[in-house]
């Protein structure tokens, strides 16, 4: 990786240069992608030195700036903030990849497709339902807002039980016990 230094108001040490170069290395292992570049910034301050560094990678850049008393210390700051930021965003791009389903199927997919297990009748489901009173017109539009395939309600005239019902061509059938 190819890596930068400039000082502005001061010239970097080389102990702040070994210190960038090896921490740099390091965290090109970590980084998502490939680093491309570092470009490091030291600056003379009003209260101490303030150190810049900028890592450009195919995807994704990182910065970070930190200010204190000497060029070493701000660097290893530095360095820290950056390793912070690389860590979280390998994190994010593993916790991305596991979501993913894999493009190429196992080869025990690739076998013959087993044969599907014989369905064995079983027989009708049971619900238990209250019929409620009603007018065949109120049970009408609420059989219709509802659509389900079958209502059963109590006639508020006689108490007696009507199933509506709705057919294969979607009309609605009534059926009225004798």
């Amino acid at each position: 990786m190819k890596i930068e230094y400039t000082g502005r108001g001061l010239t970097v040490d080389t102990k702040v240069q070994e210190i960038v170069d090896k921490k740099i290395s390091k965290l090109a292992k970590v980084l998502p992608g490939s680093a491309l570049k570092a470009h490091t910034v030291v600056r003379k301050e009003k209260k101490g030195v303030s150190v810049e560094i900028t890592v450009a990678g195919k995807s994704q850049t990182y910065t970070a700036k930190e200010t204190a008393d000497d060029q070493a210390t701000a660097a290893y700051a530095v360095l820290e903030r950056l390793e912070t930021q690389a860590r979280k965003s390998k994190t994010k791009v593993k916790e991305v990849k596991k979501r993913q389903v894999p493009s190429v199927r196992e080869p025990a997919a690739w076998a013959a497709p087993k044969e599907p297990k014989p369905v064995r009748p079983r027989g009708p489901r049971r619900e238990t339902l209250t019929a409620r009173p009603a007018f065949e017109e109120d049970a009408v539009s609420r059989f219709l807002a509802e659509e389900r395939d079958v209502l059963i309600y109590r006639d508020a005239n006689d108490e007696s039980i009507r199933v509506l019902y709705r057919k294969k061509d979607g009309t609605v059938g009534l059926v009225v016990p004798r």
